[in-house]
Protein backbone atom coordinates (compact mmCIF):
# COMPACT_ATOMS: atom_id res chain seq x y z
CA UNK A 1 0.00 0.00 0.00
CA UNK A 2 2.69 2.29 0.99
CA UNK A 3 3.96 2.62 -2.88
CA UNK A 4 0.25 4.61 -3.54
CA UNK A 5 0.90 6.98 -1.80
CA UNK A 6 4.77 7.78 -2.09
CA UNK A 7 5.76 10.06 -5.24
CA UNK A 8 8.53 7.60 -7.18
CA UNK A 9 10.50 8.62 -10.40
CA UNK A 10 9.60 6.89 -13.48
CA UNK A 11 10.90 8.11 -16.98
CA UNK A 12 9.06 11.15 -17.70
CA UNK A 13 7.27 10.65 -20.88
CA UNK A 14 6.09 13.85 -23.36
CA UNK A 15 2.52 14.60 -22.82
CA UNK A 16 1.14 16.84 -25.29
CA UNK A 17 -2.78 17.98 -24.37
CA UNK A 18 -4.99 19.44 -27.59
CA UNK A 19 -6.49 23.06 -26.70
CA UNK A 20 -10.00 21.38 -27.29
CA UNK A 21 -9.30 19.12 -24.58
CA UNK A 22 -7.52 21.48 -21.90
CA UNK A 23 -10.23 23.66 -22.89
CA UNK A 24 -13.29 21.38 -21.71
CA UNK A 25 -11.07 20.67 -18.46
CA UNK A 26 -10.75 24.21 -17.84
CA UNK A 27 -14.20 25.05 -17.93
CA UNK A 28 -14.67 23.27 -14.81
CA UNK A 29 -12.47 25.46 -12.84
CA UNK A 30 -14.02 25.69 -9.54
CA UNK A 31 -15.31 29.62 -8.18
CA UNK A 32 -17.17 30.02 -5.32
CA UNK A 33 -19.22 26.96 -3.88
CA UNK A 34 -19.56 25.27 -6.97
CA UNK A 35 -18.78 21.49 -7.17
CA UNK A 36 -15.65 19.34 -8.37
CA UNK A 37 -16.03 18.20 -11.89
CA UNK A 38 -13.96 15.43 -13.76
CA UNK A 39 -14.07 13.19 -16.58
CA UNK A 40 -11.78 10.49 -18.29
CA UNK A 41 -8.59 11.25 -21.02
CA UNK A 42 -8.73 9.46 -24.15
CA UNK A 43 -5.75 9.65 -26.84
CA UNK A 44 -2.78 7.97 -28.13
CA UNK A 45 0.33 6.82 -26.67
CA UNK A 46 3.81 6.58 -28.91
CA UNK A 47 5.93 4.21 -27.18
CA UNK A 48 9.31 4.63 -29.53
CA UNK A 49 8.61 8.30 -28.47
CA UNK A 50 7.63 7.64 -24.54
CA UNK A 51 4.93 9.93 -26.13
CA UNK A 52 1.02 10.86 -24.84
CA UNK A 53 -1.07 12.73 -27.04
CA UNK A 54 -4.52 13.95 -25.00
CA UNK A 55 -7.13 13.92 -27.78
CA UNK A 56 -10.41 14.07 -25.27
CA UNK A 57 -11.69 15.20 -22.04
CA UNK A 58 -14.90 14.23 -21.35
CA UNK A 59 -16.96 16.55 -19.73
CA UNK A 60 -19.11 15.31 -16.48
CA UNK A 61 -22.40 13.07 -17.01
CA UNK A 62 -25.48 12.87 -15.58
CA UNK A 63 -24.77 9.67 -13.83
CA UNK A 64 -21.14 11.15 -12.03
CA UNK A 65 -21.90 12.24 -8.25
CA UNK A 66 -20.42 15.71 -7.50
CA UNK A 67 -20.05 17.78 -4.34
CA UNK A 68 -17.80 20.42 -3.31
CA UNK A 69 -15.01 18.23 -2.09
CA UNK A 70 -15.58 15.46 -4.17
CA UNK A 71 -16.26 14.02 -7.64
CA UNK A 72 -17.36 10.12 -8.25
CA UNK A 73 -17.36 9.42 -12.03
CA UNK A 74 -19.65 6.55 -13.02
CA UNK A 75 -17.45 3.53 -14.66
CA UNK A 76 -19.90 2.34 -16.76
CA UNK A 77 -20.57 5.67 -18.59
CA UNK A 78 -16.86 6.25 -18.82
CA UNK A 79 -16.51 2.39 -19.52
CA UNK A 80 -18.72 2.80 -22.18
CA UNK A 81 -17.53 5.56 -23.48
CA UNK A 82 -14.32 4.82 -23.94
CA UNK A 83 -14.70 1.28 -25.64
CA UNK A 84 -16.31 3.91 -28.37
CA UNK A 85 -13.60 6.32 -29.24
CA UNK A 86 -11.51 2.95 -28.95
CA UNK A 87 -13.62 1.46 -31.68
CA UNK A 88 -14.46 4.19 -33.72
CA UNK A 89 -10.38 4.75 -34.43
CA UNK A 90 -9.86 1.54 -35.24
CA UNK A 91 -7.95 0.98 -32.03
CA UNK A 92 -5.52 3.99 -31.83
CA UNK A 93 -7.66 6.12 -29.39
CA UNK A 94 -6.86 4.68 -25.66
CA UNK A 95 -8.39 5.62 -22.22
CA UNK A 96 -5.20 6.87 -20.67
CA UNK A 97 -6.20 8.27 -17.47
CA UNK A 98 -8.57 10.70 -15.48
CA UNK A 99 -8.95 14.56 -14.84
CA UNK A 100 -11.26 15.98 -11.89
CA UNK A 101 -11.08 19.62 -10.39
CA UNK A 102 -10.28 20.93 -7.20
CA UNK A 103 -11.46 23.62 -4.79
CA UNK A 104 -7.71 25.08 -4.05
CA UNK A 105 -5.67 27.44 -5.49
CA UNK A 106 -2.79 25.03 -6.13
CA UNK A 107 -4.09 21.50 -6.40
CA UNK A 108 -1.92 18.30 -4.97
CA UNK A 109 -3.64 14.84 -5.24
CA UNK A 110 -5.10 13.85 -2.16
CA UNK A 111 -4.85 10.17 -0.40
CA UNK A 112 -8.64 9.48 -2.26
CA UNK A 113 -6.78 10.69 -5.35
CA UNK A 114 -3.72 8.59 -4.77
CA UNK A 115 -5.63 5.46 -3.36
CA UNK A 116 -7.86 5.82 -6.29
CA UNK A 117 -5.34 5.98 -9.07
CA UNK A 118 -3.63 3.65 -7.57
CA UNK A 119 -6.83 0.95 -7.94
CA UNK A 120 -7.51 1.92 -10.97
CA UNK A 121 -3.77 1.18 -12.37
CA UNK A 122 -3.79 -1.97 -11.25
CA UNK A 123 -7.65 -2.57 -12.15
CA UNK A 124 -7.75 -1.03 -15.58
CA UNK A 125 -6.28 -2.57 -18.63
CA UNK A 126 -3.68 0.52 -20.00
CA UNK A 127 -1.87 0.86 -23.03
CA UNK A 128 1.17 1.40 -21.04
CA UNK A 129 0.92 0.19 -17.81
CA UNK A 130 0.16 3.47 -16.28
CA UNK A 131 -2.31 5.73 -15.81
CA UNK A 132 -2.16 9.83 -15.90
CA UNK A 133 -4.29 11.66 -13.70
CA UNK A 134 -4.89 15.93 -14.60
CA UNK A 135 -6.07 18.28 -11.33
CA UNK A 136 -7.63 21.46 -12.55
CA UNK A 137 -7.02 24.19 -9.70
CA UNK A 138 -8.46 27.52 -9.13
CA UNK A 139 -4.75 29.19 -10.87
CA UNK A 140 -2.68 26.22 -11.77
CA UNK A 141 -2.73 22.90 -12.58
CA UNK A 142 -0.96 19.13 -11.93
CA UNK A 143 -0.55 16.40 -14.00
CA UNK A 144 1.44 13.12 -12.99
CA UNK A 145 1.33 9.48 -13.85
CA UNK A 146 0.55 5.99 -11.78
CA UNK A 147 2.97 3.30 -12.68
CA UNK A 148 3.74 0.10 -10.59
CA UNK A 149 6.21 1.69 -8.72
CA UNK A 150 4.07 4.86 -7.91
CA UNK A 151 3.46 7.95 -9.08
CA UNK A 152 5.57 11.24 -10.67
CA UNK A 153 4.63 14.79 -11.02
CA UNK A 154 5.11 16.13 -14.47
CA UNK A 155 4.93 18.50 -17.00
CA UNK A 156 2.53 18.36 -20.27
CA UNK A 157 2.19 21.00 -23.36
CA UNK A 158 -1.27 22.50 -24.97
CA UNK A 159 -1.03 21.78 -28.65
CA UNK A 160 -3.35 22.56 -31.45
CA UNK A 161 -4.89 19.58 -32.59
Amino acid sequence: MRSLLKAKSISAPRVVISRRAYANMCAFRQRANESEAGGILIGAFFPTKNEYHVCVATRPSRFDRRGRYFFHRDAKNATRIARRFWSLSDGQLHYLGEWHSHPEPVPRPSITDKITMGRLRKDSTTVAGCLMLVIIGQETDWIGFWSESGYSHICFEIADE
